[in-house]
């Protein structure tokens, strides 16, 4: 991740506005690199246990990191900030998202570090702020793709991104439910592996459709015409 945040950072501090047909261009690297970068310290930090928290129980004790809660709430924020910009999606639909998947996140955080009593309670109003991120996201992207108001080129790297995300995201609160900060019936080892794997590889989609895709020529070459099916034979395969 490391590598990805300086790659990224180089990638945006040699910019050139020539080279792409988007005004707002630029916002894609910067956020690319601050997605990439908040990661990486996340993950140092969670090796060095910098603020690692260990929550008693009868059960035993739990072992919760505050820096994955962090890392989720920043990078989640960013990665709909660029998907609803190259969707061309509204100021309040965006903020709507943010809003949800912020409230998804922190009633996560809240539940984990709570007692027994209280921490499922967090989760179900999680998981119900989850399911309005999702529908949100589903019913702007669908605006965007299939109602034609964005480019063939771009509505192919709208699926591609959305829909990786959101498939890694929703093993937010599954892992949260059967690992620790739930009912600890996967193992801390397993706990980290699956996550570590679905998070490397949402944000590693995100990064990489985007530095390949953006900018591109083919935003403005690739058509903004949809067939008569109103997809292309390549978004047809993520669908």
């Amino acid at each position: 991740m490391t590598v990805a945040a300086v790659f990224s950072l180089v990638m945006t501090l040699r910019y050139d506005g020539e080279k792409d047909a988007r005004p707002d261009g630029p916002i894609y690297y910067y956020l690319v690199f601050f997605a990439t970068a908040v990661s990486a310290l996340a993950y140092y930090s969670m090796w060095e246990e910098t603020a690692v928290l260990h929550v008693k129980e009868d059960s035993g004790v739990r072992v919760i990191f505050p820096e994955r809660y962090l890392d989720a709430a920043l990078t989640h924020s960013m990665v709909i900030i660029a998907i609803s910009y190259l969707g061309k999606a509204s100021t309040a639909s965006m903020v709507g998202t943010v809003g949800s998947d912020l409230f998804m996140v922190g009633c996560l955080y809240v539940g984990a570090v709570l007692s027994p009593e209280h921490k499922f309670f967090w989760w179900g109003v999680g998981v119900v702020f989850f399911i309005l991120l999702l529908y949100l996201i589903l019913i702007e992207l669908g605006k965007a793709t299939d109602d034609g108001r964005v480019t063939e080129y771009d509505a192919d790297t709208l699926r591609i991104v959305t829909y990786t995300n959101l498939l890694c995201w929703a093993w937010l609160p599954i892992l949260w439910l059967i690992g620790q900060a739930g009912t600890a019936s996967a193992s801390l080892t397993m706990e980290i592996a699956i996550a570590t794997c679905f998070d490397l590889l949402a944000k590693l989609v995100f990064c990489g459709t985007l530095l390949a895709r953006l900018p591109a020529e083919g935003a403005t070459n690739y058509g903004a015409s949809y067939g008569t099916n109103g997809r292309s034979q390549l978004s047809s395969a993520f669908v």
